[in-house]
């Protein structure tokens, strides 16, 4: 397997340290690793690191903040692996506010980054092996949960959200929901069906999700299997 990482810190030494703490993991793994060091936020386009394993950040970088680069991040489609790196552990509630698995204090611990990788390759492998089939016609086509933001039902169809585009097919959400267990994906209303992974918020019986502007509503009947589920993912994170 290949990682594609990016290390984002105005301090060149820790850039410098992190590269090369990442560049001995895979001593002691069957994996590969592309590493791109970057010292100024202002120069990189979010769309550019869309593609990305794993982006690690520097909450305070420059003038800029970490936080709100990895936020842009998030609406641009990325379901990366997140990680924050300061000085300042008063940051951290706030950077787990983009999704992030990880905040790691300074000084650098390199068993705290073997970890981080590890960590990385799991989702990686989790989210490439888990699929939802969908009929077209004669024919069927495999769309990983990865990359499944919600799935809605509107008379025989159901529309699926993706980064970017929404697509259309003939079938039925209860077909899908049949396809669920042991996925990132849950049904939390008659109509809809949302992956965890990219869930932001949870208010007034509705459901934010990053990068959708429209908020997503939960039936009674499934409020606590939701919960459940997102305090699971959230205990994960920690």
């Amino acid at each position: 397997m290949k990682i594609n990482i990016i290390v984002v810190d105005d301090d060149r030494a820790i850039t410098e340290k992190l590269k090369q703490i990442i560049a001995e993991w895979p001593e002691y793994h069957n994996h590969t690793i592309s590493i791109r060091t970057e010292n100024d936020i202002r120069n990189i386009d979010v769309t550019s690191v869309v593609p990305y394993d794993l982006v690690i950040l520097d909450v305070l970088i420059g003038e800029d903040n970490g936080i709100e680069f990895a936020k842009a991040l998030r609406d641009a489609g990325s379901v990366a692996t997140i990680a924050f790196i300061s000085d300042h552990s008063r940051f951290a509630l706030e950077g787990y506010s983009a999704h992030a698995i990880s905040y790691i204090m300074k000084p650098l611990d390199k068993q705290k980054i073997f970890n981080l990788l590890d960590e990385t390759t799991k989702r990686i492998g989790d989210y490439n092996s888990k699929t939802i089939s969908f009929s077209i016609g004669t024919n069927i086509k495999f769309i990983s949960t990865r990359s499944i933001i919600y799935i809605c039902s509107f008379g025989r169809h159901v529309g699926v959200k993706l980064p970017g585009r929404t697509e259309d097919y003939v079938t039925g959400i209860n077909t899908i929901e049949a396809q669920l267990p042991g996925t990132s994906l849950i049904r939390c209303h008659k109509s809809y069906i949302i992956n965890i992974d990219y869930v932001r918020g949870l208010s007034a019986g509705k459901l934010e999700l990053e990068g959708v502007p429209e908020r997503i509503p939960i039936g009674r009947k499934y409020i606590e299997a939701v919960k459940k589920k997102l305090l699971s993912k959230g205990a994960e994170q920690l």
